[in-house]
């Protein structure tokens, strides 16, 4: 494998796949001069992030807000720290995000039709809490002095 030297320069054959320096003068001379090597910290793109950069870009929608936010979409899903729920609920984003982006209709999950009836019926966890805590407040006894109705608070 072949690579320059980090520090003169010079082409040299490695003998490890990490070697950085032609020599160990040259190893020893960076040491001593505290100067670090650089090595690029910016990840490289994922096969998903290419494709969906691809697909954005014939369809003249890369520089639009929804195009970065595919683009954003894909690069979090392609992250190691994602769990498995957060990678679906990404792909399930990214899917509406592209058809919104190519004109599509946004098909509608059935779970999310599910939620929205419960919802509707009082039956949702945060619905239904807040419908049960106004029905106890009407069932709260007021005070005749208050004209606000605020029993004592």
């Amino acid at each position: 494998m072949i690579r320059d030297c980090a520090v003169c320069g010079e082409r040299y054959t490695a003998q490890n796949s990490r070697s950085t320096y032609c020599s160990d003068r040259c190893r020893k001379r960076n040491q001593r001069s505290g100067a670090t090597t650089v090595t690029s910290l910016e990840p490289k793109p994922g096969p998903l992030v290419t494709v969906t950069a691809r697909h954005l870009s014939l369809a003249n929608a890369l520089d639009t807000p929804a195009g970065q936010l595919a683009l954003l979409l894909a690069w979090a899903m392609e992250s190691p720290y994602e769990s498995g729920s957060g990678v679906a609920a990404l792909s399930k984003e990214l899917t509406r995000v592209m058809q919104i982006i190519e004109g599509e209709q946004v098909t509608r999950d059935p779970l999310d039709e599910l939620q929205a009836r419960r919802v509707r019926n009082g039956r949702c966890g945060l619905a239904s809490a807040v419908a049960s805590s106004r029905q106890k407040l009407n069932e709260y006894p007021t005070t005749s002095g208050d004209p606000e109705g605020n029993a004592g608070f």
